[in-house]
């Protein structure tokens, strides 16, 4: 009985491995098909055969090639949100975790503009990615205007304009930064370095506004 049991569970671990294994594969592909090809020419057809699977297969991890956009934007949002959370936990100010959510998007995305240029593509044309991207970016936001007030009440950025205002330009620099990268070719690793010197330029208007000194730049 304990010899049936020990088997049927490492069968189920070794299937759990199996599957979790070919998720990954799957998942590296796509990104670097849309990456190489362009979201709109890559196909599911592209992804199985480059991952060496059959294209039934595929179906069995993602729905569609939007579930694999959706999942990027996912971790893509998530790393940020930790880096925002690591920030406040260790000490940081709510003006360093302003800087940092925005950053950390940056970096995340600032894998090539072939990449960049592939996402801003799936957000723009699927209805599906659109919609996952825009809830995404509220939780994002979300915490920016409660960084943003608390930056505020602490006297580290001037009162006005209002919080949400300060979260959604700040996110709006972001993206203008993003479609210039995309579509200009520029090296990979600028797309960080000009979000990092925007989101810089534009906490120290503000905190100058409020009759502080400039924030220090990282």
């Amino acid at each position: 009985m304990v010899t049936d049991l020990w088997s049927s569970a490492m069968t189920a671990t070794r299937r759990q491995l199996q599957y979790d294994d070919t998720h990954r594969r799957l998942f590296d592909v796509a990104v670097r098909l849309m990456s190489k090809s362009g979201y709109h020419a890559t196909t599911v057809q592209d992804i199985a055969k480059a991952a060496g699977v059959a294209k039934g297969t595929f179906f069995l991890h993602f729905s569609t090639k939007d579930a694999v956009v959706i999942e990027l934007l996912r971790r893509h949002a998530s790393v940020a949100r930790a880096a925002r959370s690591e920030c406040l936990a260790g000490g940081g100010s709510p003006l360093d975790a302003l800087r940092i959510v925005v950053t950390s998007l940056a970096g995340e995305m600032g894998n090539g503009s072939e990449t960049l240029r592939s996402l801003l593509a799936a957000m723009v044309s699927s209805d599906g990615v659109g919609r996952h991207a825009d809830a995404l970016l509220a939780q994002i936001v979300a915490d920016m205007v409660t960084d943003a007030r608390n930056a505020q009440k602490a006297r580290l950025l001037a009162s006005k304009p209002a919080a949400e205002s300060i979260a959604r330009s700040l996110i709006a620099l972001y993206f203008g930064a993003a479609l210039r990268f995309a579509t200009s070719g520029e090296p990979r690793d600028e797309f960080a370095k000009v979000v990092r010197s925007h989101v810089d330029d534009n906490l120290a208007v503000l905190t100058l506004e409020g009759g502080h000194a400039s924030p220090k730049r990282r």
